[in-house]
């Protein structure tokens, strides 16, 4: 077990602080293996969504969540009847264990979004849970039923107030929203009837530009190949086209402000970064 400090990562130091982006970087990580290496990581930028880059291998398999939380990259993955909390580095991809839970459903665990205080949220579409995590110890502190007809694959904090995606069981049987979920009882409120995020799976939110962001299957059934913005006021979803390199990218994480020049090795990386809904 780790103790609850700092990580330095090896040969990674920030420099100086650089000017900011319009656009949304956003990093997604490959569950299934489709389409590309089960763990890869992949950094994409919403003003060019086709043309993603590669950042590296995490060795990881089965994550369906993942966040920023001040300023560093948090997933879990459920294999093997276990659920893992592991830091990401976002330069080279290395994962490192933080922590591990007792029993869970094996492949199931969505969402992924940390609130104010630091818990990170996930829910399970085996058990059809909300539940909030330490993943600093791996101890589950609360949870809580969802409605048996729904099903919340994607959750983004925006201050204490948290964002879902809700798609009605059987898919295909009712209308696909984002609205939001009371934590404590996991009753879902629909913003509109029907926000057009039907499929979508990797869900998280941009302060800067107020917008959530959704990975979406673009012909094909499983593959997110598309990204959609979302306005959180009306729910509504305006398509950003196709993502490039295509993936089955459940969990995905907008990378926070401010931009920054870091060391890696012996040359420089210019990172830009955004601030993320739960970074604090």
């Amino acid at each position: 077990m780790f103790a609850r400090q700092a990580i330095l990562w090896s040969g990674l130091a920030f420099l100086s602080a650089g000017p900011r982006s319009d656009a949304v970087q956003i990093l997604a990580l490959e569950r299934w293996g489709e389409y590309q290496p089960v763990g890869t990581l992949v950094q994409y930028d919403t003003q060019a969504p086709a043309s993603g880059q590669v950042v590296g291998q995490t060795g990881l398999a089965v994550v369906g969540a993942m966040d920023f939380f001040n300023g560093r990259l948090w997933a879990a993955s459920a294999a093997g009847g276990r659920l893992r909390f592991w830091q990401i580095n976002p330069q080279t991809a290395q994962a490192t264990l933080i922590s591990a839970a007792g029993s869970h459903t094996e492949a199931f665990v969505f969402g992924g979004s940390f609130d104010p205080q630091g818990r990170f949220w996930v829910t399970d579409l085996g058990l059809d849970t909300l539940a909030c995590y330490d993943p600093w110890t791996g101890q589950r502190i609360s949870s809580a039923p969802i409605q048996s007809n729904l099903v919340i694959p994607g959750l983004a904090f925006l201050g204490s107030t948290l964002y879902a995606l809700g798609i009605v069981t059987p898919v295909g049987s009712g209308p696909s929203s984002v609205g939001t979920l009371n934590p404590s009882t996991g009753e879902f409120t629909p913003l509109a009837a029907n926000s057009g995020v039907g499929g979508s799976n990797g869900f998280d939110y941009d302060p800067t530009s107020g917008k959530l962001f959704a990975t979406y299957p673009s012909g094909s059934p499983s593959a997110s190949s598309g990204l959609r913005s979302i306005d959180p006021t009306t729910g509504l979803s305006t398509s950003l086209g196709r993502l490039t390199p295509i993936g089955t990218y459940d969990a995905i994480a907008v990378v926070p402000e401010p931009a920054g020049m870091f060391l890696l090795g012996f040359g420089v990386l210019l990172w830009p970064r955004r601030r993320s809904g739960s970074a604090r």
